[in-house]
């Protein structure tokens, strides 16, 4: 049982990340609120978390454009 859920975080993360390194190629700082908005985004909730992690990405200063990219690959 241990082995589960490390198992199901790897693809959340990988996600996540992801969505960092789009960012950071885009030249934005990749800081903890960046991560947290893309962990958020790379969490189970679809839409909802799409859209926290675009809210959470434009009022840290990110373009709304790159923000909905990122999201997009969270």
């Amino acid at each position: 049982m241990t082995a589960l859920p490390v198992a199901l975080a790897t693809p959340a993360s990988a996600s996540a990340g992801d969505c960092t390194n789009y960012l950071a190629g885009q030249g934005y700082s990749v800081g903890s609120g960046v991560r947290k908005a893309c962990l958020v985004g790379s969490s189970p909730g679809g839409e909802v978390g799409f859209g926290i992690c675009r809210t959470e990405l434009v009022d840290l200063g990110v373009k709304g454009d790159d923000a909905s990219s990122a999201c997009d690959l969270a």
